[in-house]
């Protein structure tokens, strides 16, 4: 599952800590790009800080603790899985007898389930071959 950092920015060449005043959004909750997540404070400035990715919030800070310019407060997580494709691809050797006897389903139905009747009728001339 990727992990986005949220980190603390620089708020000036002086400034190197910050206080969590307050968490905006609940720990594991959903969060859009736009929302606010938490407020920062240092001795000069006071900020929101905005989600600029969706997905799920995590923290790693609790509110009042003090923390360092560039460190991270917490993250956030998606659904998606790093280099991985959710598409699955299947070749299917057919006879000439099947791919006419699947030719004469293949009119009256969409792609996908044409697709699948293909597959489940090699399985089950495979599964009866084992079996």
């Amino acid at each position: 599952m990727p992990r986005t950092e949220i980190v603390v920015p620089s708020f000036g060449a002086n400034s190197k800590k910050a206080k969590l005043v307050q968490w905006h959004v609940e720990d594991g909750t959903a969060v859009r790009i736009g929302e606010s997540l938490a407020t920062l404070e240092t001795r000069k400035v006071v900020m929101d800080l905005e989600c600029y990715q969706e997905g799920i919030l995590h923290h790693i800070i609790r509110e009042g603790e003090l923390v360092e310019v560039g460190s991270s407060i917490g993250y956030l997580t998606t659904d998606e899985v790093e280099g991985e494709d959710e598409r699955c691809q299947v070749t299917l050797e057919l006879t000439t007898a099947e791919i006419e006897a699947l030719d004469s389903v293949r009119e009256s139905t969409s792609r996908e389930e044409f697709l699948r009747k293909c597959l489940q009728e090699k399985l089950a001339k495979s599964d009866h071959l084992r079996g």
